[in-house]
């Protein structure tokens, strides 16, 4: 089956990504204290299907993360696929190739023919997961962003024009999350090795530098974890967090809190005070609430970068003891245009400039409300840690925790009289 998707891909003709290969998934229903969960529906319907990549570098244990969480998600009801990583895939078949060795032209067709595969298998699974109408888990080891920490970045653009692919399309579309393992060569060296990997070369250093050219790659996703070693106290506890994590992706509750959110002063952050190793990925979004009854939320949202945007309808409906469901599939751009048309009277845009980094091994996302007089600035942070132990990046000022502040909330901050807490208004230039 594998040698025959790959000789279509490399044979037949070839095609971008399209909203076929981006299935929609279904409702879901969480406390009001964890809005980050992510969940699409076809249509608004009940079926679910959930695409989630488990990365990482070299011996990081995504192989055991993989079976884990296959497990423990079967148990829950789920159908649960693994697309197998197509890297190996060639490797077994005596197909890999070492980049370093060829020239330019010759990697980016290497990485060209990886994706296709890739991209068979990944669509393969998802129609035989939506042929059984029951929700549905893939777990994909390894995703199609990862290619680009192989290659040098002026290959790897090449590469996105000569298919007329983009970042957009290929990170946040096709994946509803992704979570990475970070390598045993970064916080566990002892238990680092060579032993169940065939497709394992790296050293130590190698290690480290791959792993962290992973998690770049995957930078502007809008669900991205990072699942190091130091706040592991065993490899158990580490597959652990990776089980929780993606519980916490389709619906099931978990006990711990990850997200937290923070008021940053405004005009103390300068994008020229970002250092130079630090990658940051711009990301353009705008959220316009439509007119609905009391007890329901429907808002649209625009969110991309370079002139490359992805669609999507969110619709939340208020239920009894603050809970809610939620649900949230991706639209076209014309759909997108037709639903505006519906937009809330009472409330305006919501449009922000999102910068996405990594600091001290967390995922932070600093958002510059534009449509706030003043502007607004706000700080968010996945992390398992104390608060006293997060380490916020030095460019930024932050002021206090807002996550429980429901006058931050984005529904709140689209009313036409926005204004904020009593407590914060020192800290804007005007008084409101």
């Amino acid at each position: 089956v594998v040698l025959a998707l790959l000789g279509f891909y490399l044979f037949g003709p070839k095609k971008v990504p399209s909203e076929a290969s981006s299935p929609r998934s279904g409702s879901f229903h969480s406390s009001s204290s964890d809005t980050n969960l992510l969940q699409y529906s076809s249509d608004m319907q009940t079926r679910e299907i959930y695409r989630i990549v488990i990365t990482g570098g070299p011996c990081a244990g995504k192989t055991t993360a993989l079976s884990k969480v296959a497990s423990e998600m079967r148990e829950r009801g789920f159908n649960v696929f693994i697309v197998p990583e197509a890297a190996t895939l060639l490797m077994k078949g005596g197909a890999l190739i070492n980049l370093e060795s060829i020239d330019a032209a010759g990697q980016i067709e290497f990485q060209t023919n990886l994706m296709h595969l890739q991209m068979a298998l990944e669509d393969t699974f998802t129609e035989i997961a939506s042929s059984t109408k029951r929700k549905s888990i893939i777990l994909c080891d390894r995703g199609l962003m990862d290619g680009s920490a192989y290659i040098p970045s002026e290959l790897w653009q090449a590469l996105l024009d000569e298919r007329g692919w983009t970042a957009v399309h290929l990170r946040d579309r096709r994946y509803e999350a992704v979570i990475h393992m970070v390598t045993a060569a970064n916080g566990a060296e002892d238990y680092y090795t060579f032993a169940n990997n065939e497709a394992r070369y790296e050293g130590l250093e190698s290690a480290r530098q791959v792993d962290y050219s992973l998690q770049e790659s995957w930078i502007g996703h809008p669900h991205f974890t990072i699942i190091d070693n130091f706040n592991s106290k065993d490899f158990k506890q580490k597959i652990d967090r990776c089980v929780q994590h993606v519980c916490r992706y389709v619906g099931i509750p978990v006990p711990t809190q990850y997200f937290r959110k923070y008021l940053v002063k405004n005009e103390s952050f300068d994008e020229k005070d970002i250092p130079s190793g630090i990658k940051h990925v711009k990301i353009y979004i705008e959220e316009v609430f439509l007119s609905s009854t009391d007890d329901i939320i429907d808002k649209i949202q625009k969110r991309g970068q370079s002139g490359c945007y992805i669609y999507t309808h969110v619709i939340r409906n208020k239920e009894v003891n603050y809970e809610y469901s939620v649900s949230k599939c991706q639209i076209t751009s014309q759909e997108y245009m037709k639903l505006i048309k519906k937009k809330d009277p009472t409330r305006k845009p919501v449009r922000r400039v999102r910068r996405c980094f990594i600091f001290k091994g967390e995922y932070f996302t600093l958002d510059y409300f534009s449509n706030v007089k003043n502007g607004l600035w706000i700080l968010r942070v996945a992390s398992e840690k104390d608060e006293k132990d997060i380490m916020f990046p030095p460019f930024v000022e932050v002021i206090r925790n807002i996550k429980d502040d429901p006058g931050y909330n984005i529904h709140k901050l689209a009313k036409l009289n926005w204004y904020p807490s009593h407590q914060d208004k020192h800290y804007f230039m005007e008084d409101y």
